[in-house]
């Protein structure tokens, strides 16, 4: 075997690994509702959710014929985002680890759209601030809907954030008027969310790349 085909090789069993769990980022893009905490009003910003794509069912998740929800409550339930991260963020998160009920990571569909939030309710602390460094916790949002788009809640059993957002990828528009709120330590920051991105997280997204990139040369 020679070491073209060797290399091919290990990108294929790297890509087979990344596609049996992908992760998903939902990428919110927002802009500042008025100025303050680093934020200039009429600016856009990003805020990013990377989803576990190999999360198993936690006992607070809730699949049933009005709403699906992945709700990661403690801190012996898979994460639900592996990062939160963003233009309108600092610091690396770092997920809650409270003695009980940290971290609140959930993501709802029902009828009313899309819901994303990350709480910590007892360590108070996500490591991320506002732009000019107060801490921010929590991160909620309003229901949004995905325009042009139907999001399915009909499932009954658990399905993984891979499975389900994997039918979704793409960029859309909001219908609405839905805002982001960073809660933090001195006043609040609101945003009204423009457009949703749901892509593959950068590094899956890198591997694949190498993975064809390899493909096309043994092709050539």
């Amino acid at each position: 075997m020679n070491l073209t085909t060797m290399c091919l090789a290990v990108v294929i069993a790297i890509c087979s690994a990344a596609l049996a769990n992908p992760d998903y980022t939902i990428t919110l893009t927002a802009m500042a509702d008025g100025s303050g905490l680093g934020y200039n009003s009429g600016s856009t910003y990003d805020f990013s959710f990377v989803l576990n794509g190999s999360r198993t069912e936690s006992n607070n998740d809730t699949f049933d014929d009005t709403y699906n929800s992945w709700f990661s409550a403690n801190t012996s339930d898979d994460p639900l985002y592996l990062d939160i991260y963003g233009s309108g963020l600092s610091g690396t998160y770092q997920r809650p680890n409270g003695a009980s009920n940290d971290p609140q990571e959930n993501v709802i569909v029902n009828s009313n759209g899309l819901d994303i939030s990350v709480n910590a309710y007892e360590t108070d602390d996500l490591n991320l601030t506002t732009l000019d460094g107060n801490n921010i916790d929590p991160i909620i949002t309003d229901y949004f809907l995905l325009s042009g788009v139907t999001l399915d809640y009909s499932d009954t059993s658990y399905v993984s954030p891979e499975t389900y957002f994997a039918d979704y990828l793409g960029q859309y528009s909001v219908s609405g008027s839905p805002t982001l709120t960073l809660m933090t330590t001195g006043p609040d920051a609101y945003f009204d969310i423009n457009s949703v991105t749901i892509t593959p997280e950068p590094a899956t997204a890198i591997i694949f790349g190498l993975g064809g990139l390899f493909i096309r040369r043994r092709r050539t």
